[in-house]
């Protein structure tokens, strides 16, 4: 293997130039040595800058850790962004009486995002099974979506900020419209990984055209049972 001196991209032997950054690799020596895990801050800060970085060198946990945690001030601020919307729309004593429909849908939020997240990779997966005839674990998975998105740890921190801000209804409903934003950011990560090789030069077995029309079928026919469920939940 080679590794980029630019970038850390590694890459096959005959490689002349990085796939990753176009470093030309052709005076790069070749390295037998195995890759060191790189750290989890270092593997994040990586992820912004070159997303689609192989993630050999990556923890198995670094993926679904960084979705939790993501997940987590997503939720914690839409609950607490809900509450003060409530409050203040219809008054503490109406918001009373209509609190328990209002945690119902905070959970189904929860869920909702939670079988957004493991659809999409789902969905990747069979995609890029397709078209390269082989898939790693699903963990190993996670890890390259979560990389290829790894942007939304900002965006994720800055939405919940907005949506502490419960004085302002407008940076309130800027914090919402990141919380789209997010999910859109992850389904465009789910969605490339399943159509690039790991490593870069898998051998193609089926045109990427019909696995992203594989990948996008069961991605809208997944999205529909999930959205179904929530409203079951929601009435719950």
């Amino acid at each position: 293997m080679k590794k980029c001196p630019n970038c850390g991209q590694k890459m096959p032997e005959n490689a002349k130039f990085c796939s990753n950054c176009g470093e030309d690799l052709s005076k790069v020596e070749t390295s037998p040595l195995a890759a060191q895990q790189i750290g989890y801050w270092k593997w994040i800060y990586r992820s912004w800058r070159y997303p689609m970085y192989s993630t050999d060198d990556a923890a198995p946990w670094y993926g679904i850790i960084t979705l939790l945690w993501e997940d987590a001030l997503l939720f914690i601020g839409m609950a607490i962004a809900g509450s003060s919307l409530a409050n203040a729309l219809f008054g503490i004593h109406i918001f009373g009486l209509f609190g328990a429909q209002i945690t119902n849908l905070v959970f189904g939020l929860i869920v909702l995002l939670l079988l957004f997240q493991v659809v999409s990779i789902l969905c990747s997966m069979v995609g890029h099974l397709f078209i390269f005839g082989t898939v790693r674990n699903f963990w190993y998975y996670v890890n390259r979506v979560t990389q290829a998105s790894n942007c939304n740890t900002i965006v994720s921190v800055i939405a919940f900020i907005c949506l502490l801000f419960t004085v302002n209804s407008g940076i309130i409903s800027c914090g919402y419209n990141l919380f789209m934003l997010y999910c859109a950011l992850f389904s465009i990560g789910s969605f490339v990984v399943a159509l690039r090789g790991n490593p870069d030069n898998e051998p193609v077995i089926h045109d990427p055209f019909y696995g992203a029309v594989i990948y996008s079928a069961s991605l809208a026919i997944a999205y529909a049972l999930v959205f179904a469920l929530f409203r079951v939940i929601v009435n719950f």
